[in-house]
């Protein structure tokens, strides 16, 4: 009789409580991680420069985990595990925390896309920079091989200050339009 008892719990009653409880405690997370963040969490977001791909990470995360919850709480309700009352109830403030989370998700999307862009742009650049330095030193190598002048003394300096002026009427907005055309150039091949 006792075994019995025994299996009884080990079989029924263990993967009930065990559930109950991680919904407990996810639900314990979200309520103190809602009662840590800023009221006005669109205002602090705006005032970063960075870390708008880092919390968009986050977020989606966290949708992920709400997610899961619904699906665990739905899927202990069809078991029987809990009654009808207690899965609308947690699946309601999931579902709240599930909308306030997609809201921040949208708004900072754009925040993320246009840092992500910034930095594929500073990457290019960088790359850009970097090759053309390689290959100045060749040639510079080359040309002492052969005894030819350097390039930049055959070259005026207004040339240099023309170069500025062009770089400088390019507005971010052409910059990140270059950007798209020459990723979407790079897809397509």
């Amino acid at each position: 009789m006792i075994i019995f008892l025994i299996y009884m719990v080990l079989e029924y009653m263990l993967p009930i409580a065990v559930t109950v409880s991680s919904i407990i405690m996810l639900y314990s997370i979200f309520k103190v991680g809602r009662e840590l963040s800023p009221k006005e969490p669109h205002i602090s977001y705006i005032k970063e420069k960075e870390g708008y791909l880092a919390r968009l990470k986050e977020l989606e995360y966290r949708r992920d985990m709400v997610r899961n919850a619904i699906l665990q709480v739905i899927k202990e309700f069809e078991k029987g595990g809990i009654d009808s009352s207690t899965k609308d109830s947690l699946i309601m403030k999931f579902k709240g925390e599930l909308d306030k989370i997609e809201s921040e998700i949208n708004s900072i999307s754009k925040y993320a896309e246009l840092e992500r862009l910034e930095k594929e742009y500073r990457k290019i650049i960088k790359e850009y920079e970097d090759k053309r330095r390689e290959l100045e030193k060749k040639i510079d190598s080359i040309r002492k091989q052969i005894g030819a002048k350097p390039e930049e003394e055959t070259k005026p300096k207004e040339t240099k200050t023309e170069e500025k002026e062009v770089k400088e009427e390019y507005t971010l907005e052409d910059l990140i339009n270059e950007i798209n055309k020459i990723m979407k150039e790079f897809e397509e091949e």
